[in-house]
């Protein structure tokens, strides 16, 4: 029987690609998607509008180059007191790429991207930090790399087909990075291993929409590492998490205010208490 996250996602994948033939758009062959620089895809029916915007006033200011659809790069300019906007077709994406040390390095002040449409993300965001090789970024050296990027990102369906394989985490790399985006229907693998404090913390909290949370490979855990991840997520009826020795301090409040059924899959033979810091109450545990 299929699970009714997976209807949700192939309703959506079908809407768009009836819309796409009844317009007679095709795939450009020769165009980027999985695998490319990291990409915004505009899945509505009306053109969107890609920016950055900013919370408060950042020390830093990326440098950040784009190029929609299969045009020439450019420099994008992030304004002092305002907006950059680009027009994405229907259809169409918009790549981004650059050399940065980090995108962001407060958790008080920093940038956000935004698209005014239904959209889907994917492609390495390590291309945000340098144009050749972001394939083989496997680790980060700063704190607070890419948190709060798609921060109350209202408009965001789908990013599955966003890479994050960074295996080795930096402190709050993550955190909130997906908070509010409460249309956001699937999540990122994170097949990081190697955690550290509060990198994952608030990550999808109040993703209203969210079914399945990404599996969690690490064995081991870090100081508030899952702190308020999945908070919120009122729709969530599946989490995988695979540590081998559970640490409350972790996982504080990560599972507060979820479905009230679901199926929580855990290696055999570790103890999680029930609660919002554990394993929900009225939850089916299967050992894997």
């Amino acid at each position: 029987m299929e699970r009714r996250y997976d209807w949700v996602v192939k309703f959506k994948e079908l809407e768009y690609k009836y819309y796409r033939l009844a317009q007679g758009v095709q795939p450009k062959p020769d165009e980027p998607t999985v695998g490319s620089e990291f990409y915004i895809e505009n899945i509505d029916v009306v053109p969107g509008v890609f920016s950055i915007t900013k919370k408060g006033t950042p020390t830093n200011t990326p440098n950040i180059e784009v190029k929609v659809n299969n045009s020439n790069w450019m420099p994008y300019n992030i304004v002092e007191g305002g907006t950059t906007e680009i027009t994405v077709p229907v259809g169409g994406k918009i790549y981004l790429r650059g050399d940065n040390s980090y995108i962001n390095n407060s958790n008080t002040k920093y940038y956000m991207i935004r698209f005014t449409t239904k959209h889907n993300i994917g492609g390495y965001l390590t291309s945000l930090l340098q144009k050749e090789g972001f394939a083989e970024v496997t680790s980060y050296n700063k704190e607070n790399i890419f948190n709060y990027l798609f921060n109350k990102d209202l408009t965001l369906v789908n990013a599955k087909d966003l890479i994050l394989q960074a295996t080795t985490l930096t402190s709050r790399c993550y955190s909130s990075m997906f908070s509010e985006c409460k249309e956001l229907v699937t999540a990122p693998k994170l097949p990081a291993t190697t955690l550290t404090t509060q990198c994952y913390s608030s990550m999808f909290r109040w993703c209203t929409s969210l079914i399945t949370a990404p599996k969690l490979p690490a064995t081991k855990l870090a100081n508030n590492c899952y702190m308020y991840m999945l908070s919120g997520c009122t729709s969530l009826e599946s989490v995988t998490a695979l540590f081998e020795t559970y640490i409350e301090g972790a996982c504080s409040n990560w599972l507060s205010g979820v479905s009230e059924t679901g199926t929580f899959y855990k290696k055999t033979g570790v103890e999680i208490p029930s609660g919002v810091s554990g394993i929900p109450e009225g939850w089916t545990v299967v050992e894997v």
